[in-house]
Formats: C-alpha cells, structure tokens, sequence
C-alpha cells in the first residue's frame, strides 16, 4: 500500500500561521517566513513539494454520527478493534504519524479477517462499507467507554484499507485557536463522527492511504 501527503498552514493574523508536524504530533504557531524555511519543514515532517496555497475538506457527507445511531442496534466489535483503538489513543504520545500511517498500511494487508465481521456481510458499494465502518468504529467506542478523534480516525483508516478501499486521513485545526481534530474520510464520506464539528476545522494535513 502507498501513502503520499499534502499539507498547508492557515493564517492567524498578517504575520503569523498555524502549521501541524506530524513528526512531533504537534501545532505550532509560526511566521510565515519559518514557514518557507526547508530545514524546518524537514524536522517537522513537512515537505515543499507536498504543501497547497489551500486544503479543501474531502468530506462531502456524514454517514453516521451518535444521535442517528441511537436508533440503531449496536454493533459488538471484536477484542482486536478494541485493542487496537487503544493502541491508536496513546501511540500519539509516541509514534509520529507518518511511521504509524506506514505501519497501518502494512496491518491492514492481514486485516481481512474482519471482512467475516456480520456487519460487513451486506456490504457490497463504498457507501454500504462505509456505513458498516461507522457502525462498527461506534461500537468500539461505546464497548471500551472513549470517544476520541484520533483513534477514531486511525481505526477508520485501517478498516477502510483492510476492505480495499482508499482513504484520507485528515488533521486539521479551528483557527485561530489551538484545538486540533482529526478524521477520516473513504471516498468523500465520514463513517461516523459523534457530532458534526469537524466541518468548523480546517485540513492542516491530508494523507492519502491507497491499497495496492
């Protein structure tokens, strides 16, 4: 599987913009002339080749999101989504995200298994492995008692790979604070997102995951 990235920086005031490193999983608030600097895009993970005068959001539609699964019957995920939510949660403390989104490319060549999943047994379009991703990605959620965007994101990527689909993974932030956000987006459509606050951010970073 092969990943390429786009990244920009939004403005906070005439002089100064917002740019996230991935390397360092971190927001930083610098001038633009830092900005344009190479060895410091080279240490935050960022390449000029890859930046855009703008991102635009690749969501075009929220599939799920938690008041419209409350009527829904809740999935039961496996001990291994579980576990690997988790391990998406805390591996920002310690895993820069382009190693880890290289790492989830190569997971997800055995991740087929979860396609034996029964809520994956319908599905035969984007839309229905999407719809069945947001399902299941809320299951975990709801099994283990953490909602957060990170791990959400990450688990949605290595579903959607695990399945053959192509995938952006996005990090983006509410200027001009510092609250960041990340998600995940199959084909332009979000499996699940607990609230719709993702369409008040904007992409810092794109990743674009694409199974071979």
């Amino acid at each position: 599987m092969t990943s390429a990235s786009r990244w920009t920086h939004v403005g906070v005031d005439a002089q100064r913009c917002l740019v996230y490193g991935p390397n360092f999983g971190r927001l930083y608030l610098l001038t633009r002339q830092q900005v344009a600097e190479s060895t410091l895009q080279r240490v935050l993970g960022l390449c000029a080749p890859s930046w855009r005068s703008e991102l635009p959001d690749p969501v075009r539609q929220i599939v799920h999101d938690l008041p419209s699964l409350r009527r829904t019957p809740r999935v039961v995920p496996r001990l291994r989504l579980r576990l690997l939510y988790r391990l998406f949660h805390y591996s920002r403390l310690m895993v820069p995200l382009p190693f880890l989104a290289a790492w989830l490319c190569r997971l997800a060549t055995v991740g087929s298994a979860t396609s034996s999943d029964p809520v994956f047994q319908s599905s035969r379009s984007v839309e229905d492995f999407a719809e069945a991703i947001g399902r299941l990605v809320h299951g975990v959620e709801s099994a283990i008692g953490l909602a957060d965007c990170y791990p959400r994101a990450l688990l949605t990527a290595w579903l959607s790979l695990s399945h053959g689909l192509r995938c952006e993974l996005v990090v983006g932030t509410l200027a001009p604070t510092r609250k960041m956000h990340a998600w995940c987006s199959i084909h332009g459509q979000l499996p699940y997102e607990a609230l719709p606050e993702h369409y008040l951010y904007q992409p810092l970073l794109i990743m674009s995951l694409t199974p071979k």
